[in-house]
């Protein structure tokens, strides 16, 4: 398979080579004013490259002119398209931009590639609606490259005549190999949108219940709920923190140093301190002994820890709002949350036995 791959590899960087060469030869012959390379370079690149080496049929390769070179899939679809530049021609930054920005004109485009004859850049993309997404950028140089990080670098670009991955290509299955990488982050890609819309209204929510805007039912049931989720995820809760500084605070009064290493005992250490430290020096005596408030002191510190961090699965998160919301519904609660996104109402909507909006309060 090594052989193989390097095979190919040389065969894509002699082709390129062949090209440029030929291109440089015609063009001392012809030299007319205007008259640049870049259309004997295009014209090549698709006869010899795309067609000869990487088995596109003619019928797949659509020439044109705000799309050089636009490679059609089994369905017909534009999946691959590649911008070429008079070859040694150092293209300018708003030449890039203005290939960038005509990409989302098809949204099923999935690679795209730069090129000025021995420079090419890859952008492995994915287009939401009118947004283009860049998962992540490649560059070769031809004049540098081996075969096998050619046969790597165009793999997007052989031809298949099914939607079915070719049993002759196989790959590591290693984020570090720049193909797999790609591939992986744009099957993850609508997955992590539909997580980013979702993870603000949950936290907001998890918050707002939290903070006793739904009510004390719901507040209650909320801290329950959150409590089983810490132990089950082996991590303290903040009425453990508090019950922990509750004893150091009766030996000696607040301070950073005091503060910094109960916290940092109970595995709470780089976590935003700052402020949990200035709110809980700012206790008065008589309140450094309650653990309610002491408590409520700490929830900064424990904001990155919550399960809604949005590169974790999404069920990890999920679980303890959910579970939240089906104990809140056995205990048959109503209410209405008063957040600031309007969208945030307690329950699945009116179906569910909610008050109209405009309504107060719980039953």
């Amino acid at each position: 398979m090594a052989n193989s791959s390097q095979r190919l590899g040389k065969k894509i960087l002699a082709c390129i080579q062949s090209a440029l060469e030929r291109c440089e030869e015609v063009g001392e012959r012809i030299d007319f004013p205007g008259e640049g390379g870049e259309r004997r370079y295009r014209a090549w690149l698709n006869s010899e490259f795309l067609q000869g080496v990487l088995g596109w049929p003619a019928k797949k390769v659509s020439v044109g002119e705000r799309f050089d070179l636009l490679l059609l899939g089994v369905d017909d679809h534009a999946v691959a398209t590649i911008e070429t530049k008079t070859p040694y021609h150092k293209a300018s930054r708003k030449e890039r931009q203005d290939f960038e920005e005509r990409l989302a004109g098809f949204p099923t485009l999935r690679t795209a590639y730069f090129t000025n004859g021995p420079e090419w850049d890859r952008l492995d993309i994915v287009v939401s609606g009118a947004e283009l997404r860049v998962l992540e950028r490649n560059q070769m140089d031809i004049r540098k490259a081996s075969g096998d990080l050619a046969e790597r670098f165009f793999a997007p670009l052989q031809y298949r005549e099914t939607d079915d991955i070719s049993g002759g290509q196989v790959y590591q299955v290693n984020k570090s190999n720049p193909f797999i990488g790609g591939t992986l982050a744009r099957l993850a890609a609508d997955l992590d949108e539909s997580v980013a819309d979702l993870t603000s209204f949950y936290s907001q929510t998890f918050y707002g219940l939290r903070e006793g805007r739904a009510g004390k039912t719901a507040q209650e049931v909320t801290s329950a709920i959150y409590s089983q989720w810490c132990g089950k995820s082996l991590r303290v809760t903040p009425q453990v923190a508090a019950r922990s500084l509750r004893e150091v605070f009766k030996k000696e009064n607040p301070n950073g140093a005091n503060i910094v290493r109960t916290l940092t005992a109970l595995g709470l250490n780089g976590q935003p301190n700052a402020q949990v430290i200035e709110a809980l020096m700012s206790l008065a005596p008589s309140r450094r002994g309650d653990e309610s408030i002491i408590a409520e002191c700490l929830w900064p510190a424990f904001r990155p820890s919550l399960p809604f961090v949005r590169k974790i699965l999404p069920r990890k998160w999920l679980q303890p709002v959910h579970t939240i919301v089906k104990m809140l519904q056995k205990t048959g609660f109503r209410g209405l949350l008063n957040f600031r996104c309007p969208s945030a109402i307690w329950a699945s909507g009116r179906g569910a036995g909610l008050p109209a909006p405009g309504r107060r309060g719980a039953q």
